[in-house]
């Protein structure tokens, strides 16, 4: 029988879809993986990765999608988004990726300047929901037997916001996969607050350890669809599905992974955090009475002056003033954020001598600028903190660039050795007390270094989910032809890596993330969205927006919604707004 055959162009139209910001960098619509290649000069990478990753059937989706004769089977073929389908999915991603209010589709002005048609914010939001549904239906079928789940929390304001990832490696294609699951906001109670028929001990703010418990098995049971009792995930077989928590390092957390018999992986970034607090001394103490208890560092002071200096920059009548010298505005120090005394620090050497040259300042600015001592301490107390910066900075790295466990704990042990005699650093040691799971953490770092044959019996017992099964075993692949050079030596090179992985025990722990900040950076994100203006924002609809925003991977072509159109279920009634007020939120 005659070999069937498409073009690269074919398979690239069927496939991929490239990014917008860069053209040499295409998404695989059915792995999600991005794949690197300069479309002047042939699609080979492209094509390599469809026929290497895709299997034999790709020829007759390929065929099907172009619209020529369908050879063999078309499960999963989606015909050519249609008009409709491209309105749809404008308004979508319009609206979801530039945090733009839902009735954004309905304003004269937006509607005026765009080639897109008319459409209600009603339709919008049954859309995005039907989106939501396919996306959970994407995961579930893409989720292995056991994953990982990353945690983490933010208040601000009166507001606390909170997300729950799952994260896997997909072996198969060798890259990591991390998916927003949940996303949620909870709002703050104080003395006003009017509560009914509720007890004293549950009028809180924030999670608990069981509180968070209930709202991971909550999403999880909701993204596989496990509303029978017999196949509900709950503490009975939690331990036995889920490969480890990744959170902050505190109680609660603590609580919640002890509870749950579920390894945990604290974040590096809030580990670096804690050690670069230490290192600048201990905090002014004071008692009720406001009696100084415990007097605050040489640092702790001088930073302690350096942000009232900036405070009362900012002001309305002094900003004014030093406006005349500089375009640059005076920052602040937010504590719960350390790189933000980094910029204070960094700011502050920008715009001393600006200040300086200021004749006029109020009695109370001139008590609060730093004199030349205080000056000299702030630049060499700098010099180190840029140190400390890159590493923040490595840490909070994502995409081609994430860190791995291993390569996390070689940075942090780069700072104990080459500062840990000039600061404490307790909080970054191999032995600190903060560390969770210990034998968990050192056994991955293990595995990711080469140094399994070190490994300890506890620290053997802590990973024993990853080990391989006998269908894990590394599957041999046929070399393809009319490779060119630079891609016949990037081939091999790849194969050795995935030969020495081949030669582990253990399943790839690339997903174990060494760090919280694809939740940090969701918690910032949503602050964008739910602003003071659409503060009214239910939480279902933020839920459903962050969903669809962080999970853009799986939705990236109007395809994804000529998908919906064409499904038998998607005529199925839905619960609408009941009124136009909720419909708006």
């Amino acid at each position: 029988m005659e070999e069937q055959k498409v073009k690269g162009r074919e398979v690239y139209q069927t496939y991929f879809t490239t990014y917008e910001d860069n053209d040499e960098l295409h998404r695989c619509n059915e792995c999600s993986r991005d794949i690197k290649q300069n479309l002047n000069r042939g699609y080979v990478n492209l094509v390599n990765h469809v026929t290497g990753q895709h299997g034999d059937e790709y020829i007759a989706k390929v065929k099907a999608y172009i619209g020529a004769a369908v050879v063999g089977a078309m499960d999963g073929f989606v015909r050519k988004p249609s008009e409709k389908a491209k309105n749809i999915f404008g308004w979508m991603e319009w609206i979801i990726m530039e945090n733009l209010p839902l009735s954004s589709c309905e304003n004269k002005n937006f509607r005026k300047r765009s080639n897109l048609t008319t459409m209600t914010s009603k339709t919008l939001k049954k859309y995005m929901r039907a989106m939501m549904r396919r996306i959970f239906r994407l995961i579930k079928n893409r989720a292995p037997p056991t994953f990982g789940i990353i945690i983490d929390g933010w208040s601000i304001g009166s507001n606390h916001f909170f997300a729950i990832f799952v994260t896997w490696t997909n072996e198969k294609a060798d890259f990591v996969e991390e998916y927003l699951i949940h996303f949620g906001v909870i709002e703050d109670v104080d003395e006003d607050t009017v509560f009914e028929a509720i007890d004293e001990d549950l009028k809180k703010f924030g999670f608990t350890a069981a509180d968070w418990f209930d709202v991971i098995t909550l999403a999880l049971n909701q993204l596989f669809e496990n509303y029978d009792q017999e196949s509900r995930i709950d503490v009975h077989n939690f331990s036995d599905i889920i490969e480890f928590i990744c959170a902050d390092n505190c109680a609660t957390n603590a609580k919640l992974c002890n509870d749950s018999r579920v390894p945990m992986k604290g974040c590096e970034s809030h580990r670096l955090n804690l050690a670069v607090q230490e290192s600048l001394g201990q905090e002014q103490k004071k008692s009720r009475a406001g009696a100084v208890v415990q007097p605050a560092s040489v640092m702790q002071a001088t930073l302690s002056k350096l942000d009232r200096c900036m405070g009362a920059l900012k002001t309305l009548k002094n900003s004014s003033m030093l406006r005349t010298q500089t375009s640059l505005r005076p920052e602040r120090r937010n504590k719960t954020r350390w790189s933000s005394l980094f910029q204070m620090m960094l700011k502050w050497t920008k715009i001393k001598d600006k200040v300086a040259a200021v004749e006029g300042w109020p009695e109370d600015v001139l008590d609060t600028i730093p004199d030349a001592t205080e000056n000299h301490r702030i630049a060499g107390y700098l010099s180190k903190l840029r140190v400390f910066e890159s590493v923040s900075k490595a840490l909070q790295a994502s995409g081609d660039k994430r860190l791995n466990v291993f390569e996390a704990r070689e940075l942090l042990d780069s700072l104990v050795k080459d500062y840990g005699e000039e600061f404490p650093l307790t909080a970054i040691r191999r032995d600190a007390a903060i560390v969770q799971s210990r034998h968990f953490e050192n056994a991955i770092y293990k595995i990711q270094g080469g140094l399994e044959s070190s490994m300890t019996n506890q620290e053997k017992n802590s990973v024993k989910i990853f080990l391989k099964t006998t269908g894990d075993e590394e599957k041999r692949e046929d070399e393809p032809t009319e490779l060119s050079y630079a891609d016949s030596v990037l081939r091999g090179a790849a194969l050795k890596r995935r030969r020495r992985a081949s030669d582990s025990k253990y399943r790839s722990t690339n997903h174990v993330s060494p760090t919280t900040n694809i939740v940090e950076r969701a918690n910032s994100q949503a602050k964008l969205i739910m602003t003071n203006l659409r503060d009214s924002l239910l939480p279902e609809t933020l839920n459903m927006i962050m969903i669809l925003k962080h999970n853009k991977s799986l939705w990236l072509a109007e395809n994804s919604v000529q998908e919906i159109l064409d499904s038998d279920s998607f005529g199925d009634p839905e619960q609408e707004p009941d009124s136009e007020e909720e419909e708006d939120r």
